[in-house]
């Protein structure tokens, strides 16, 4: 009896020192939010959405799992709060945001922030997941004390990470949105410089709310989340609930604040009056919503582009010095700020006069202008100048399966985000793009002027990227950057890219022509470099009409780029009728001994047709693109 007592002793003193020294399992997990389980929940009702890729790329750095408190004496042991960090891989110093999940204070983790993490980074910002004590470890005001540690961890380490501690910003989704809120507006020691409230509350203190905690509590029901959390009913904590409050908090140390939302109302309770209480002390806000949209549209493409360039784009404003700039050779000025002549792309279009005798100029400053662009033939010889190429984003998020209030898929043409038509056209310093990511045809821009000309642009979208439309037309792009994953430079015109970036990802096909029988040109690739993701993942391309006619000169290919390096389309009558051309291309994807039978390998007299003059013309070289002839 005296040992097996002994034992008894020995075990509780094992499992005491298991627990002291943190050497016990982790506090288990609610599992009941994830992104899988948004996915299906949301998926009947909005069957086109899809969920975003998570891939670390080459271009981001990530450190994990990095332990920024402990956490001691609780129920499960003592144990370490961690947060992971993603960054551009390069030694520049960039502005830092933390990243806080949602999932109700209850449910959740720092991983459902990864997609919002890396894509936020690789527009030139640091990025932190960070893990907080969630019920029923802990209950109001714990997450927001770890929170705000996690603020000063960050600070103190920027070094470390090569953040500029002047510029730190909070973001949050759902209940992460409300503690970034919080936290922001309290801003006691003033480290925090922004807020991205992301459909998170702003106020607990909503009739609404009040009455369902109140009516669990009287007829015995399981507590809402919320009261849970505060550890009462408003009546029985009232402390809690206005704490928890950002609304409660505005001050003159208040981070200015930018909220994205969905149309519904119960997730921006206060909203609308913390806009307004922060108006009358002069801190700036601005607030975004999507229409017909789930709770969660940030976690799903067609949305989460979008959400990443409102972030980005508010915390360029807080963080980036303000250009100088005097309006002495534009005709209007765009600016979302309303410091030009409008605040839409679009409306500084309409206001230019149609049919007008002399060519047009618009100045759009940097900003991000969600909004689709349509630009009819009347308004020949206007000239778009953005102020940045990074950041001057014209952007939508159409897509061709989107149905419209007809009934009907709005379809391939009907999804671009910019429609491009009058002849004369002049594009400079400006990113187009398609943001409804990888979820089918989605066009960024429809090109169907004569005699148009792009310069320093940026093309950005999945599949059908860049539409060259109109049979005839000539076009040129120079030093532009042109992003895809399917069929992503398309259509009749002809076009001439000359020291252009294409850049491939996932895999397809970079062109697919359809150049009409009669036209003597397509695409001519002059002194271009093609990169991507994937090894052996693209082709050249693939002709969507039987006389498809493409040539690459003197281009740099890496290995995205398949051996073969052309497809038939599926029909091998194709081989007989489409041109494809290369001429001293240079790289691992350059190889030409496996290069299908069909494909015509130029030589140094072959390709003196496809000179800039001969292609354009020297009226289209003389007006547009002379100064740009090396």
């Amino acid at each position: 009896m005296k040992h097996k007592f002994s034992f008894i002793i020995l075990l509780l003193l094992f499992v005491f020192n298991v627990k002291s020294f943190g050497i016990t399992e982790s506090v288990p997990p609610d599992t009941s939010y994830t992104v899988y389980s948004s996915y299906i929940k949301e998926l009947k009702r909005f069957p086109f959405i899809k969920t975003v890729d998570t891939t670390v790329t080459q271009d981001i750095k990530c450190f994990e799992k990095i332990a920024y408190k402990k956490i001691a004496f609780t129920s499960y042991g003592d144990r370490d709060l961690k947060l992971s960090v993603y960054r551009p891989d390069n030694e520049l110093v960039y502005p830092a945001v933390l990243m806080i999940h949602g999932g109700g204070w209850n449910s959740g983790s720092p991983d459902m922030q990864k997609a919002l993490a890396i894509n936020l980074a690789k527009q030139g910002f640091a990025t932190f997941t960070i893990e907080y004590r969630l019920i029923p470890e802990a209950l109001f005001p714990a997450a927001e004390e770890d929170l705000n540690d996690a603020v000063e961890w960050v600070y103190n380490n920027g070094d470390r990470f090569k953040i500029n501690r002047n510029s730190i910003a909070v973001s949050g989704c759902s209940a992460g949105g409300q503690l970034a809120a919080l936290i922001g507006t309290k801003n006691s020691n003033n480290r925090i410089k922004a807020i991205i409230n992301i459909d998170g509350i702003s106020t607990f203190i909503d009739n609404e709310t009040i009455e369902r905690a109140q009516k669990a509590r009287d007829t015995g029901a399981k507590m809402p989340v919320d009261a849970q959390w505060l550890n009462g009913t408003y009546s029985e904590n009232p402390k809690h609930w206005i704490e928890a409050s950002a609304l409660s908090w505005i001050n003159d140390n208040s981070a200015p604040i930018c909220f994205i939302n969905s149309s519904i109302d119960r997730f921006h309770n206060g909203r609308d009056a913390h806009i307004g209480v922060l108006k009358d002390i002069g801190i700036y806000s601005e607030a975004h919503t999507f229409e017909d949209t789930p709770h969660t549209f940030w976690l799903f493409h067609p949305w989460h582009i979008s959400t990443v360039n409102y972030a980005a784009n508010f915390l360029r404003k807080i963080f980036d010095e303000p250009a100088d700039f005097v309006n002495k050779e534009y005709d209007f000025v765009v600016a979302k700020d309303g410091s030009g002549d409008f605040t839409s792309v679009q409306d500084a279009i309409n206001a230019i006069p149609d049919f007008r005798k002399q060519p047009s100029t618009i100045f759009i400053r940097n900003g991000y202008y969600r909004e689709k662009v349509i630009i009819p033939e009347t308004k020949h010889s206007l000239t778009l100048i953005g102020e940045n190429k990074y950041k001057t984003i014209l952007s939508f998020n159409n897509f061709a399966s989107k149905v419209s209030r007809l009934g009907d898929e709005i379809g391939t043409s009907g999804s671009a985000s910019i429609y491009v038509c009058p002849d004369n056209f002049i594009a400079e310093n400006i990113t187009f793009e398609n943001a409804a990511g990888p979820i089918g045809q989605a066009v960024a821009i429809i090109v169907r002027s004569n005699n148009s000309s792009f310069f320093n642009c940026r093309f950005l979208g999945f599949q059908d990227t860049l539409y060259t439309h109109k049979a005839g037309s000539k076009q040129y792009y120079k030093n532009c950057y042109i992003e895809g994953t399917v069929d992503f430079i398309f259509g009749s015109s002809i076009a001439y890219f000359d020291e252009c970036e294409i850049f491939c990802k996932q895999n397809g096909y970079i062109t697919a022509a359809s150049t009409p029988e009669e036209q003597a040109y397509g695409y001519i690739f002059k002194h271009c470099k093609i990169e991507g993701d994937n090894k052996d993942s693209f082709y050249l391309g693939r002709p969507w009409r039987a006389y498809a006619h493409v040539v690459f000169l003197e281009c740099e290919m890496s290995n995205v780029i398949r051996k073969e390096g052309w497809n038939n389309w599926g029909n091998v009558l194709n081989e007989l009728t489409s041109f494809y051309g290369e001429y001293a291309n240079k790289g691992e994807g350059a190889e030409i001994s496996r290069r299908v039978a069909w494909v015509n390998q130029l030589d140094d007299e072959s390709i003196k047709k496809y000179s800039i003059i001969n292609v354009l013309g020297e009226e289209f070289v003389a007006n547009h693109i002379q100064h740009s002839i090396k």
